[in-house]
């Protein structure tokens, strides 16, 4: 009873929004591997992705207009048909594997939204993609970060990188 009185409560105190995906205005990313860079994490193709060279902490950041409540972050990490269906749709999860996802703000405050895992990440979520959602609990800020501190030579690569806000 107790619980139902709490969800209900949840409700009248915290109605149901949506959040819509809000348009990225820049990025920069910890080093270039060839010509993929970080623009292409946010071009809408999930064929095209950015991709760091090899280096300690490997990070690809995405800039918003204004510094906005960030709900969530969505990362679609590179996907190859060959490579997927030889290793049962791994689709290079070692590159995200322990990546860190933050906001930042203009006043350089960062808010730690989550690590992926990779039990977190779902080939079936975006039918053809390796796809995670992090929380981001409304953190302000107007930089979304995606890093792997700490990891020697593995480079960051991802597909897409989304942001919503309410």
């Amino acid at each position: 009873m107790l619980l139902v009185l709490l969800v209900v409560l949840q409700f009248i105190l915290y109605p149901a929004f949506s959040d819509t995906e809000v348009p990225i205005v820049s990025s920069e990313q910890s080093g270039v591997f060839k010509d993929f860079t970080s623009d292409l994490a946010y071009d809408g193709n999930f064929s095209s992705y950015a991709h760091t060279d090899a280096s300690t902490d490997s990070w690809i950041l995405v800039a918003m207009e204004t510094e906005i409540p960030v709900t969530r972050v969505v990362v679609v990490n590179r996907f190859e048909d060959e490579w997927c269906e030889e290793n049962k749709g791994q689709c290079l999860v070692d590159r995200l594997n322990g990546a860190r996802v933050t906001v930042e703000s203009a006043e350089n405050s960062v808010y730690n939204c989550g690590e992926i895992q990779i039990d977190n990440i779902s080939g079936g979520v975006f039918q053809d993609h390796c796809t995670v959602e992090i929380d981001c609990d409304l953190a302000v800020g107007n930089k979304v970060r995606i890093s792997l501190s700490g990891k020697q030579n593995l480079k960051l690569n991802i597909a897409e990188i989304m942001v919503y806000s309410l």
